[in-house]
């Protein structure tokens, strides 16, 4: 007999990380298209199903934070927060979805990789330094989590002394995801986008005024030709900068942690036995920093063999997918010159992240630059977020032996 814990899907157990893949194993080979009853979604283990899952026609990304929310009698509105999923592309489907798609991909590919990665790394080279110069310190706040916020907030064009303000708005916003959520937590993250919304409306103004050669500027010529509101502008720019921030300082963190874990494989990298993009490529599939993809039914359909009804939910469980042995070799263990690696990291089909070119780029700069620190032990163990969807770490305490 099973323990309980392998039987049931419960993400709400505080204690759920440390038997989640023993449970995803069992899924993949005895229940593959496993309804949660505990969630209410349908979930998805193997790597060939989530593939087709995420190309099904009549699969969309949820409409909102309204299906994933609480129940109540008490009708409450939060308008910003509304527009902020009405503006997400990770909730967008359909036309809408299409034009949203071409207007960031226009964004995010006006610089080559080539131009970009030298500022990326001038900000990795500069945070390691404050490092070392440090001692030490908290790997989360000055660096997994300062290099992200420093880069998008640098492509983007926001003044280096506005960072700080706009990194705290954003923080937590992808917590709408989340399936629990109270009435005083919807409020918070309303509020810091309205924040947001208000500061970046400014700066969009005095780019108007004075263009500059900087992601804002190009955002406006786009805008005009589209005939956007300045309101709807600004919460493009913030779903820009939301999204750069939160998946990269999770990647990251959780990577960090990861090599700290295998010393062997840490080694390995740092002797140059391993291709940094290799690595990064494994270190994608290994942490999934995107750990659930979710989408609705538009209709009653067939998903795995099995009737899907209108509406409900059908969960790609992205960490479990990244571990399918029918994919992986060894897939449990973190092997940075693993040759062949199909992750899904970065989702599948047409709503596959945009920002891939650049996440990898940013990611094996500022890995290859922790790589390169000199030997280092943490200080207690490190602590991560409640977050189930996109997950995160909130501190990482060391010192240089």
């Amino acid at each position: 007999m099973l323990p309980n814990h392998l039987r049931v899907y419960q993400p709400t157990d505080p204690h759920f990380s440390s038997y989640s893949h023993a449970l995803y194993d069992r899924l993949r080979v005895e229940d593959p298209f496993h309804w949660a009853p505990a969630v209410g979604e349908w979930l998805i283990t193997r790597h060939a199903d989530a593939k087709a899952m995420l190309r099904h026609p009549d699969l969309v990304p949820l409409d909102g934070f309204s299906s994933r929310g609480f129940s109540s009698e008490k009708r409450v509105e939060w308008p910003v927060l509304s527009l902020f999923c009405q503006e997400a592309l990770i909730l967008r489907s359909g036309p809408g979805h299409v034009l949203a798609r071409r207007y960031f991909a226009a964004v995010l590919r006006q610089r080559p990789l080539a131009e970009l990665a030298p500022e990326c790394g001038a900000i990795v080279d500069r945070r390691l330094e404050a490092l070392l110069q440090a001692g030490g310190g908290d790997l989360v706040a000055e660096f997994t989590s300062a290099v992200p916020l420093e880069f998008i907030g640098s492509l983007l064009g926001v003044p280096a002394e506005d960072m700080e303000f706009l990194g705290e708005c954003a923080e937590g916003v992808f917590l709408i995801l989340e399936r629990k959520m109270g009435l005083d937590q919807f409020e918070e993250i309303n509020f810091r986008i309205a924040q947001a919304l208000e500061y970046l409306a400014g700066l969009l103004f005095e780019r108007r005024q004075k263009p500059l050669d900087d992601g804002l500027s190009r955002m406006l010529v786009l805008a005009d030709a589209e005939g956007l509101e300045t309101r709807v502008l600004a919460m493009r720019v913030f779903f820009l900068f939301v999204v750069g921030l939160d998946t990269m300082s999770g990647f990251l963190g959780y990577s960090v942690e990861s090599l700290l874990e295998n010393p062997e494989e840490l080694g390995r990298w740092r002797r140059g036995e391993v291709d940094d993009q290799t690595a990064v490529e494994e270190l994608l599939r290994y942490t999934s920093p995107a750990a659930l993809i979710l989408r609705r039914a538009l209709r009653d359909t067939e998903v795995c063999g099995r009737i899907v009804a209108q509406g409900q939910i059908v969960t790609a469980v992205i960490e479990a997918v990244n571990r399918d042995p029918e994919v992986f070799a060894d897939p449990q263990r973190l092997l940075l010159d693993r040759a062949h690696c199909p992750h899904m990291a970065f989702g599948d089909g047409i709503h596959a992240c945009l920002g891939a070119g650049i996440a990898r780029m940013e990611g094996a700069l500022a890995l290859k630059g922790f790589v390169n620190l000199p030997p280092l032990r943490l200080k207690q163990a490190p602590s991560a977020t409640a977050a189930v969807v996109l997950k995160s770490k909130k501190r990482i305490e060391f010192e240089f032996c």
